[in-house]
């Protein structure tokens, strides 16, 4: 479950770096950071690849909305883990995500690139004008 790989990182990172550290780490990052801080070292270093940094900002917003991790408010924003942080972990409570549907993408850039028959018809057109 996604929740728990990012839950466990934020436990693993003892709970002092924000959102883009966790995602780093998740993701596999080899940033100098992640290495000095031996973060490339933790049982949860790049076990997130397969998922875009989107999804894993996605994911942890939506932790946060749920007020399964915490996020202080003292000038740099830290994940905390709380009570019910540690119900996702024991999987004692499950999380759901809103995902936004793909097809609506797809279809925005399908209206950009003239199809076939639009071509075939412009191309007819301008024949019938010529003559």
């Amino acid at each position: 479950m996604d929740a728990q790989k990012f839950l466990s990182c934020v436990a693993r990172c003892q709970e002092r770096f924000g959102a883009n550290h966790i995602i780093d780490v998740l993701r596999g990052s080899k940033s100098q950071r992640i290495t000095q801080k031996r973060h490339d070292q933790l049982s949860t270093y790049g076990i997130g690849k397969d998922k875009s940094a989107d999804d894993w900002k996605l994911l942890g917003r939506t932790l946060l909305q749920q007020g399964l991790v915490d996020e202080t408010t003292d000038g740099y924003p830290v994940l905390k883990l709380n009570a019910r942080s540690w119900e996702v972990l024991r999987k004692q409570q499950s999380v759901y995500v809103a995902i936004t549907p793909q097809a609506e993408t797809t279809s925005s850039s399908r209206e950009t690139t003239p199809s076939i028959d639009a071509e075939a018809l412009f191309q007819r057109l301008r024949s019938l004008r010529k003559n």
